[in-house]
């Protein structure tokens, strides 16, 4: 019997619900489709040598297994021997794979005992004349490894995206492990130790885009001698999930982004406020993202692309004129909804059309927050030449320092151009930009404030236009949602 095989031993398996939980998650919507694929390709090793056998490898996607012993053989049958031997085990399995998350084990195992023999000079009458005592080596190499690729659509938008990596390891025994993400140049952009405890690491998507996680398990042995053995093993669960970083905070954390946009994410050349009760904060995973309007005792209205591909309970609808504020009412979604399966009405998530959604809230909004009133189609925008008041949150940087997220802004501004389902705005330093995604646009007539658009797109640079729904083209997609 080969003597490494009583130390080889598989690791129970066992989810863990927090891995369970990254491969599960849901979004808003059976609709919706990321801009990426996640692709695994796994890849499994075993090397084994032991005295006077030519050394064995193995090589397969997902499991290899090589046991190899030596011929060690005493003179004279002097019986003072031990057989080398060498084990080696790789797997890797896919334990979950969704769009845009996956969970993947992977175990090896590696064991090698060195073996003994006697030459002899010779033998005279059975017995053993000139001894010469020799060790010998057996090695075991155990490699399983793989990579998931996010591959961007070569048509997509640029977004940004958060890359989560959740370890749980089960059998750590003198092995190593060792995981890279790196962008399409080879770049790396994080290592092992940069990717613990589920933070985050932050990707931009574009056209074709390509980020490749690398991950290695390995366990080595090697022994020489009569006695004792060298045996090393891993066994470890991996979640990878990529989801969409909150709108705001994302680009907080991006200095060079800032300083291309001139510092002015936020309601360009706004004023701050503290009226508009109405129109609230939302807050993914904890951290700004974009702006909403009150337009039911539990409806909130915003834009499609500020909850695409996430799910209800990430987010949160703060109101008051500080998102931050912990005192200020704070809601949790239990639903939300955008247009995806109306005839009419089907979101674009790389051209932005139909940009429009509904977030329906765990509990109602106390009466004293009135919701906003639709604009009805009167007055006519066609001849509307009056200031519309644009509303959103978001943050400025003043002296290179970040400063004021979260805080409710309010700007003047007039229509440019009108669109069946859109129009088109800006002004020389007035605009919107990212935060204020979903927030009002209000127009005043007889001294009563109509909410007739929503804040979509606009140029990158926030310093040329804005682009908002029209909320009047959408009143039959909206007639029986708010609630």
């Amino acid at each position: 019997m080969n003597p490494c095989a009583a130390v080889l031993r598989r690791a129970a398996m066992a989810m863990f619900p927090v891995l369970t939980a990254l491969a599960t998650s849901t979004a808003a919507s059976g609709a919706d489709r990321e801009q990426f694929s996640l692709v695994l390709v796994p890849n499994t090793r075993s090397d084994v040598a032991a005295y006077n056998v030519a050394p064995q490898s193995a090589a397969h996607a997902n499991h290899t297994e090589l046991s190899v012993q030596g011929p060690e053989q005493s003179s004279c049958n002097f019986g003072e021997e031990r057989r080398s031997a060498a084990t080696a085990r790789a797997d890797v399995r896919q334990e979950s794979v969704t769009e845009s998350s996956a969970t993947v084990t992977v175990d090896v195992e590696a064991a090698a005992n060195g073996g003994h023999l006697v030459r002899c000079g010779t033998c005279i009458l059975g017995s053993c004349v000139g001894r010469l005592p020799e060790d010998t080596t057996g090695t075991a190499t155990a490699e399983a490894s793989f990579t998931a690729t996010i591959k961007f659509d070569d048509d997509a938008r640029s977004i940004f995206y958060d890359v989560r990596v959740v370890r749980a390891p089960r059998n750590q025994s003198g092995a190593t492990f060792e995981y890279t993400l790196k962008d399409s140049t080879g770049r790396t952009l994080a290592a092992a130790h940069d990717m613990v405890d589920a933070e985050a690491v932050h990707i931009t998507s574009g056209p074709g885009a390509t980020y490749t996680l690398s991950v290695v398990a390995r366990a080595h042995g090697s022994h020489t001698g009569g006695t004792g053995a060298d045996q090393h093993g891993w066994s470890e669960t991996v979640g990878i999930d990529v989801r969409r970083s909150p709108i705001v905070a994302r680009i907080q954390a991006e200095d060079n982004l800032l300083r291309s946009s001139q510092g002015k994410v936020r309601i360009v050349g706004g004023i701050e406020t503290t009226g508009y009760d109405e129109v609230g904060a939302i807050l993914q995973d904890g951290s700004m993202s974009c702006t909403g309007t009150l337009v039911g005792p539990s409806t909130v209205i915003t834009a499609a692309h500020c909850i695409y591909t996430r799910s209800p309970d990430q987010l949160t609808f703060v109101l008051g004129a500080n998102a931050y504020d912990p005192n200020a009412p704070a809601y949790k979604v239990d639903s939300m909804e955008y247009p995806h399966d109306d005839p009419e009405f089907k979101y674009d998530d790389k051209l932005h059309t139909d940009d429009v959604a509904l977030l329906h809230l765990r509990s109602a909004v106390p009466d004293a927050v009135k919701p906003a009133t639709f604009h009805a189609g009167t007055p006519m925008l066609a001849t509307f030449t009056r200031a519309l008041d644009f509303v959103g949150f978001g943050y400025t940087v003043l002296d290179g320092s970040k400063v004021a997220l979260g805080v409710k802004r309010q700007v003047a501004m007039t229509i440019r151009t009108l669109k069946d389902r859109s129009f088109i705005y800006g002004e020389s330093g007035k605009n919107t930009c990212n935060g204020d995604s979903g927030g009002p646009t209000f127009l005043t007539d007889n001294n009563v404030r109509l909410l007739m658009g929503t804040t979509s797109t606009g140029d990158g640079a926030c310093l040329d236009y804005g682009e908002n729904v029209r909320l009047e083209a959408y009143q039959q997609w909206l007639t029986g949602r708010i609630k």
